[in-house]
């Protein structure tokens, strides 16, 4: 369900005219085609009206009609571009009108209002609205559901696996992203309440597709192609809003490199050196936290961001914790099996790193970064396979 029956793709002056005609029409109103073909993926329009010609007219109501299969497609035009639409009736146009518009012809190609009992429950214009806005990520989204169905009905519901077992008059919304939910009262739904289970339904799955896409774009925004980790970027803003509530945290930044890795590049080719990217990348991720934050800087250059919660001092010494992970991940990497160098080549491989710490180090990421790289510098100089923290020795 949408908060109108129409859309109309035309210019202000054929918006205004449409008005004239149908003051009572609820209409949705675009002037650019792209913007349509926005509201016809996330909508299902009953009357969808296209201002033509236009730049490849024929191809846009193509593109409307595959959106908008169910849809009654109506060109507009006026006499003297009569010709160039009228070819399109049938396919992709249902019909056309001609402009300025006929009251009559208008109305007969409007949708008859559909009434709903007076006691049917269904979604408002401000809950669809809201809706859309948390449409961003998928937990965002099934967050406000939830809240929505506990404001609308006044009763608890919640999320369980499509695999529970759960009575089939309670369900929702179900959802068809992995892993499958469904959103279930606590009790049978009421036949008052079918209407609005009906439209939470539509709008939940064209949301949720809008959130897949959303999630999607916004990991190919922020993370690397070919380790998976995060950008050097989303790096930087993620390190800022930890730093900046640093009063709170104590916080380690981690910067390391693969040791002689222009070596493995030139003797072994680009696809393995990509490999042992991807593999070291993987074995950092399995040896931090869930919060900690890797990202590639470029290249072999790696950087780690350790924090935690727990009361900073001032003129500490790096966490504790940061110190161990950062020597494990260390570790694993030298006795790790590269599948490309074969089990002859364990214990061959080794990173460098240094370990600057908030705030005695630095108060901005390019601080610590910078912090950090120096210490990267003297690991290297004294031998390899090493991490040393600013202003001191190996840490093993």
């Amino acid at each position: 369900m949408t908060a109108a029956d129409v859309l109309l793709v035309a210019g202000k002056d054929v918006q205004r005219g449409f008005l004239d005609h149908a003051p009572d029409a609820r209409i949705r109103a675009v002037a650019d085609p792209y913007d349509a073909l926005g509201e016809m993926a996330r909508h299902n329009w009953p009357l969808v009206m296209l201002w033509g010609p236009g730049p490849d007219f024929e191809g846009f109501c193509r593109a409307a009609r595959r959106l908008q299969p169910a849809s009654k497609l109506v060109g507009l035009c006026r006499p003297d571009a009569e010709g160039q639409i009228s070819a399109l009736k049938d396919w992709p146009l249902d019909d056309y009108l001609l402009y300025p518009l006929d009251g009559p012809e208008l109305a007969r190609m409007l949708p008859k209002p559909q009434p709903q009992p007076s006691n049917e429950m269904s979604l408002s214009v401000d809950d669809v609205a809201t809706l859309i806005e948390s449409a961003r990520m998928l937990p965002s989204l099934e967050l406000k559901l939830e809240q929505l169905v506990q404001q609308r009905l006044d009763e608890h519901a919640a999320w369980f696996d499509s695999a529970a077992s759960v009575d089939p008059s309670a369900v929702l919304v179900t959802m068809e992203s992995e892993p499958r939910r469904k959103l279930c009262l606590s009790r049978p739904m009421l036949e008052t309440e079918a209407a609005f289970a009906r439209d939470l339904q539509i709008v939940a799955s064209r949301l949720e597709r809008a959130a897949q896409r959303s999630s999607a774009l916004h990991r190919l925004a922020v993370t690397d192609d070919l380790t998976g980790a995060y950008n050097r970027r989303y790096f930087f803003h993620l390190t800022e809003q930890v730093l900046r509530r640093g009063g709170k945290h104590r916080v380690t930044l981690l910067l390391y490199d693969i040791d002689n890795f222009k070596q493995y590049n030139d003797a072994y080719g680009h696809a393995v050196g990509d490999e042992i990217l991807r593999e070291t990348a993987m074995l950092m991720r399995r040896t931090t936290r869930a919060h900690d934050i890797v990202a590639r800087i470029g290249g072999d250059e790696f950087a780690v961001l350790f924090w935690d919660a727990q009361p900073r001092q001032a003129g500490s010494s790096p966490p504790e914790s940061a110190i161990v992970l950062a020597n494990r991940f260390r570790q694993a990497v030298s006795s790790h099996r590269f599948p490309s160098l074969g089990p002859a080549a364990v214990g061959t491989l080794s990173i460098s790193g240094g370990l600057a710490s908030y705030p005695k180090d630095g108060r901005t990421c390019a601080d610590l970064l910078r912090k950090a790289d120096e210490a990267l510098v003297e690991a290297k100089r004294s031998g390899k396979n090493s991490i040393r923290i600013v202003g001191k020795g190996p840490i093993a």
